[in-house]
């Protein structure tokens, strides 16, 4: 996979939680600093130390949101996905 596809990726997460109106007054901006730093990954490359960091905290709101909201998990996943193809 390429940057087109982490791009697609980063908008079928934005997708999902704009569908769903997710206002969780805790994980909302926690999931919205997972995006910045996901979607930095279009236009530069973060350190090992940042990419495991990104990728600890995308796997832990998967786990977080499976039950309640799995299309936003399988979201997360795809968006993992997507960056492990990338080499992060």
């Amino acid at each position: 996979m390429n940057k087109q596809e982490l791009s697609r990726s980063l908008a079928r997460v934005r997708a999902e939680l704009d569908r769903l109106q997710f206002d969780d007054p805790v994980a909302s901006p926690q999931l919205e600093q997972l995006i910045a730093h996901a979607q930095r990954y279009e236009t530069a490359t973060l350190s090992p130390a940042q990419s495991a960091q990104l990728l600890a905290g995308l796997s832990a709101a998967v786990t977080r949101f499976e039950v309640a909201h799995p299309n936003l998990a399988a979201g997360l996943s795809q968006l993992i996905s997507s960056l492990s193809s990338m080499g992060i």
